[in-house]
């Protein structure tokens, strides 16, 4: 009786021993705070001028002054092209002295109608004459400012189709103009992602021939309609470019956001574990291992986002967690706060 006593007492101690010696796994562990998560889309495009003006001449004859250059740059208001005027300026001497006698007899034969010495139906006849000498002369002073042709706008000669010394007939191209004060970025956006662009979003903008250095762009120009060929969306975006150093034809590379959420819970990616049922993570509580079940949301990088099973303040395993099962004792050796982003 005493041996076996002594045996039960044996075994007992030695189970004791056992489980004071166990080691417990050690952990480390992240209190979870708010994230933002944001994701970016870039596409590639060129560059063009926000707006062509082409220039052709509204009256005919020979070039007298057009000296200006390709790519000059050109103000508002600048004279570029003069046609030779001695005829013009001579049919409008002609038809403003037209005018003069024309309204000259309709107000003596006016005044010879008030005294009964003329008929109404003469009166009215010269008033016609009068009418469309005035006519006339107002055609032959519109062709002749016409005759100066200036620059609409502040921009750069991009098409130069006319020489000193040549003849053009009405209606003919002498040059083109291009705005560069805003540029616009031409982007095809894929079908997916064309729910992203909205008229008026700001984007950033790079250029392969000047590295280094992003633009802030708007999306000025949304197309509803999509390219049937390559099932693309086309959109404009438009950059300021006071010192024209944006070129049309340019290689543009245009970033988008295409979601920005704030107060996510956000989590590294090596932290999620997954089995049979699906992903799940390892959380402290009070001393032991929880197992928790979550959902998997945005991937960023070498994080993830979890819609559900891990809240704020949460302490996520995040080193030790395939050490260790659920509702096990562990050791926290350290605990940190996540770096919290608002």
């Amino acid at each position: 009786m005493k041996q076996s006593l002594f045996l039960i007492f044996l075994l007992c101690s030695m189970g004791s021993m056992a489980q004071a010696g166990a080691k417990l796994t050690k952990v480390k562990a992240l209190v979870i705070k708010p994230r933002s998560l944001t994701s970016y889309a870039s596409f590639v495009g060129h560059l063009a001028p926000k707006e062509r003006v082409p220039i052709s001449s509204e009256v005919e004859g020979i070039i007298e002054k057009a000296n200006f250059d390709l790519g000059q740059r050109v103000t508002e208001g600048q004279v570029l092209v003069r046609f030779e005027t001695s005829k013009s300026a001579l049919a409008h001497k002609l038809n403003r002295a037209n005018y003069k006698l024309a309204f000259a007899e309709y107000k003596r034969e006016k005044e010879l109608y008030k005294q009964g010495l003329s008929a109404k139906s003469q009166v009215e006849t010269l008033k016609t004459k009068m009418e469309v000498n005035r006519y006339q002369m107002e055609l032959s002073r519109l062709d002749l400012a016409k005759s100066t042709v200036k620059s609409p706008i502040d921009g750069v000669v991009s098409k130069k189709k006319v020489e000193q010394g040549e003849y053009k007939a009405r209606g003919k191209l002498l040059l083109e103009l291009i705005s560069m004060k805003w540029v616009k970025a031409e982007i095809n956006l894929p079908e997916r992602d064309i729910r992203f662009a909205k008229v008026g979003k700001e984007v950033m903008v790079s250029l392969d021939a000047i590295p280094g250095q992003t633009y802030e762009g708007v999306i000025s120009m949304v197309s509803r309609e999509a390219n049937t060929q390559n099932r693309s969306f086309a959109i404009e975006v438009e950059i300021s470019n006071p010192q024209f150093e944006l070129l049309p034809g340019m290689l543009a590379r245009v970033r988008m956001t295409t979601y920005d959420l704030s107060r996510q819970v956000v989590i590294p990616r090596y932290a999620v574990l997954q089995d049979e049922k699906g992903s799940y993570v390892y959380l402290v509580n009070k001393g032991h291992s929880l197992k928790r079940p979550v959902r998997l949301g945005i991937s960023q990088g070498s994080e993830v986002q979890i819609k559900e099973g891990v809240a704020f303040e949460d302490h996520l395993i995040i080193v030790g967690q395939e050490l260790i099962a659920h509702n096990e004792e562990i050791e926290v050796v350290q605990t940190r706060d996540q770096i919290a982003q608002q």
